[in-house]
């Protein structure tokens, strides 16, 4: 996706002056890149160069003036194909073709011509790992914000360092290397060397950034000069390691700035070194560099914080505990009183007779009345059942015999005078039948 003109920004933190390990010094501001060191031509050079076209990574540069060449106004452009590292510290490469005519890798097109990122950026992919360029906040080194571990292969003290011109022309074999008192810094010790063999007065410095060629196997390592002052064509401020260690033997080649695109582990352009390591002994030492600091102490707070939190907690939970166990002993709780019974009634027209707090009392309900609830439910039929008795037993007239009454007694059949009263009537009831008997034989009156 290509995003033009206005839209086309650097990244926020890209702000202000910082140090290319190819250019030096380069200024930013939201989209413009102010005065790129490049010679375009022998009267051209140090355009300022702002935000055309954006893509992923990519970032066309456009010079916001022309040059002449050729009797033809010119535009000059840049394929800044840029990565962020860390804070304060991005790597980029330059994605076009080297120019023939002045040895930049930039692109030109006449001031008639619009150009556009396919054209522009002409150089292959993937690009040389040797051709990689650090781009450093200025001040982020004094404030040790970018240094980072050496790699690997130069975790070691090198008892045996020889050194020599491209050309062989000048040798020194009474070299040391450590790179193990503090792990992100190289330590020569060449006093006895030229000066066109050292790069550096004090023989410190810093490890910034490294890449590696997955080929071929060599490492590339941009390494920060560490004196107050550099001095011209004698000692550089960056420095650029081409490296392979095979078995106990380290061999490289360093130049000032940045790699060459063909430079490797026996071969290098003036005014390169080619240097081999020998006699390595290792030994492991934790840094002692701010950075390492900082990281150890992350480490350190991210175990004790959670410890010291569930310690806390602990001890919160067991005083409370323990003061609640204090109050129980101190203030034991009263037993509660027996509630009392509940008599009820029990008859087919009288319901329960209930506690009143079967019947809680609720601000949206009307209180329930004498707290009555029926035993049983509502028939329907008659309101009162009626009390029957089981009939009278029934006999003859003449077989009755006075009974005296269940709820008064009287006499006591026992009793003589009730004896004789019985006989009465036994003989009363006799002559009855024998009248009775008489009738029915003279049969019905007749009349004439």
């Amino acid at each position: 996706m290509l995003v033009a003109d206005a839209a086309c920004t650097f990244p926020s933190d890209l702000r202000g002056s910082w140090y290319s390990f190819e250019k030096g010094t380069l200024n930013f501001t939201e989209d413009t890149l102010v005065k790129y060191p490049a010679q375009l031509t022998v009267s051209a050079r140090d355009f300022s160069y702002k935000c055309d076209q954006v893509s992923g990574n990519k970032y066309l540069l456009k010079s916001t003036t022309t040059f002449s060449a050729y009797y033809i106004n010119w535009y000059a452009y840049l394929c800044f194909d840029l990565h962020l590292v860390k804070s304060n510290k991005y790597y980029y490469q330059l994605g076009s073709l080297v120019e023939a005519s002045n040895g930049e890798r930039t692109f030109s097109q006449p001031f008639f011509m619009d150009s556009n990122m396919t054209a522009a950026c002409n150089r292959p992919e993937p690009y040389e790992a040797a051709t990689f360029v650090t781009l450093i906040k200025e001040g982020a080194v004094e404030n040790n914000l970018v240094q980072e571990t050496c790699p690997t292969d130069w975790l070691a003290v090198f008892d045996s360092v020889s050194l020599s011109t491209s050309s062989g022309s000048q040798k020194c074999s009474n070299v040391t290397l450590s790179v193990c008192a503090d792990r992100t810094q190289f330590r020569y010790v060449h006093n006895n060397c030229s000066s066109s063999l050292k790069y550096s007065t004090s023989g410190v410095y810093h490890c910034i950034n490294h890449m590696s060629n997955d080929t071929s196997g060599i490492g590339y390592l941009h390494v920060w000069n560490n004196d107050t002052a550099v001095v011209a064509s004698s000692t550089y401020r960056t420095v650029c390691y081409a490296y392979k260690r095979i078995n106990g033997t380290m061999r490289a080649t360093k130049k000032p700035g940045i790699c060459d695109i063909d430079q490797n582990t026996t071969a290098v352009a003036s005014p390169g070194i080619i240097a081999v390591y020998d006699n390595i002994s290792l030994t492991v030492l934790v840094p002692e560099t701010k950075v390492s600091a900082v990281f150890d102490v992350t480490i350190l707070l991210a175990v004790l914080i959670p410890t010291a939190f569930l310690l806390i907690l602990s001890l919160v939970i067991y005083i409370t505990k323990c003061y609640r166990l204090f109050l129980k002993l101190k203030c034991p709780q009263k037993k509660p009183k027996p509630k009392k019974p509940c008599f009820r009634e029990t008859a087919p027209n009288v319901g329960d007779v209930v506690p009143r707090n079967r019947f809680p009392l609720h601000l949206n309900q009307r209180p329930l009345q004498n707290n009555f609830t029926g035993k049983k439910p509502i028939k329907i039929g008659p309101i009162i059942e009626p009390y029957l008795q089981p009939p009278p037993k029934q006999r003859l007239l003449y077989e009755l015999e006075w009974q005296p009454s269940k709820g008064r007694i009287f006499y006591s059949r026992g009793s003589s005078l009730m004896s004789l009263w019985n006989w009465v009537l036994k003989e009363e009831e006799k002559g009855k039948k024998e009248k009775l008997e008489l009738t029915d034989l003279d049969g019905p009156d007749t009349w004439a």
